[in-house]
C-alpha cells in the first residue's frame, strides 16, 4: 500500500493525463449532444365529479362505477395512440416552435401512464428535454384524452384533478453529473494503471537476452581466429 501511494505521487501526470482524455472522450461522445430531460405529471380521475358526491340511487351509481372500471383499463392504451401523440407534436409546433418532436418510439417511452391501485385515478408521467415543453405534454395529454372519452362514451367521463406544473429540475442524469462522472472516471482508470505498475515492481523482470543456439561457439573460434592473427603478425 505504501508503495502504490509512492508511485501514485510518482506517476501523478499519468493519472492526470488518462483524466483529461476521459473527460475528452466522454464530452464528444455523450455530453456534446446530450439533452437532459424534464418530468411533468397530471393525475385524472375516471368520473362525472372530481369529490364523487353522486346524488343518484345506489343501483345508478353502482352502474356507473362498474363502467368507470373499465374506462380506467382502456385509458393509458389510448393516451399512447397516434392520434394524442399528433395533438401533442401539433401543440409543440405552435407553443413551442423548435422543441422536440415524439415519434411513436419515443412517445412510449417518455409517457408513462400508472393505474392508483384499487382506485380510477389514473397518473401520467412525461418527459421533454425543455420544462416548459415537459408541462404542455402533460397538459395536452389531459385534455385531449378527456375530449376523446367525452366523443367515445357522449359523457364527460374524465375529470383532471392534478394540472400539470412547470418542472423545476432535471429528471435523472444532468450535463453537470455526466462532467463530474467522466472526471472521476478517468482518475479512476490513471490509478488502475499506477496500480498494476506498483504490482509489476515486485516480480523480477524477465530477461530481454536473446540466446541463439550455436552463438557461443562461433563465438569461441572468432576469439581462437584474433589470437592466432595476433601471433601470427608478431612472428613476422
Amino acid at each position: 500500500m505504501v508503495n502504490f501511494f509512492r508511485n501514485l505521487l510518482k506517476y501523478y501526470p499519468v493519472v492526470m493525463i488518462f483524466a483529461v482524455i476521459t473527460v475528452l472522450l466522454i464530452y464528444e461522445f455523450m455530453i456534446r449532444d446530450y439533452q437532459p430531460n424534464y418530468e411533468a405529471s397530471t393525475s385524472l380521475l375516471v368520473s362525472r365529479t372530481k369529490d364523487e358526491a353522486f346524488s343518484y340511487e345506489s343501483y345508478v351509481m353502482l352502474q356507473e362505477v362498474q363502467i368507470a372500471e373499465r374506462i380506467v383499463n382502456d385509458i393509458p392504451e389510448m393516451i399512447i395512440s397516434n392520434q394524442v401523440r399528433n395533438t401533442v407534436n401539433e401543440t409543440l409546433r405552435e407553443k413551442l416552435p423548435g422543441s422536440m418532436l415524439y415519434d411513436d418510439t419515443s412517445f412510449r417511452n417518455n409517457v408513462e401512464t400508472i393505474i392508483v391501485r384499487q382506485s380510477r385515478v389514473l397518473n401520467i408521467s412525461v418527459q421533454h428535454s425543455d420544462p416548459e415543453g415537459a408541462r404542455l405534454v402533460a397538459e395536452t395529454i389531459a385534455q385531449k384524452t378527456k375530449q376523446m372519452m367525452e366523443e367515445i362514451a357522449g359523457e364527460d367521463f374524465i375529470q383532471v384533478i392534478s394540472t400539470a406544473e412547470r418542472p423545476q429540475a432535471i429528471a435523472g442524469i444532468g450535463p453537470a453529473h455526466l462532467w463530474v462522472l467522466s472526471l472521476l472516471g478517468g482518475i479512476i482508470l490513471g490509478m488502475g494503471v499506477v496500480l498494476i505498475l506498483t504490482i509489476a515492481e515486485k516480480y523480477p523482470k524477465p530477461s530481454l537476452t536473446v540466446r541463439i543456439p550455436g552463438t557461443s561457439t562461433l563465438q569461441s573460434y572468432w576469439e581462437k581466429g584474433k589470437t592466432y592473427w595476433e601471433n601470427y603478425k608478431t612472428m613476422k
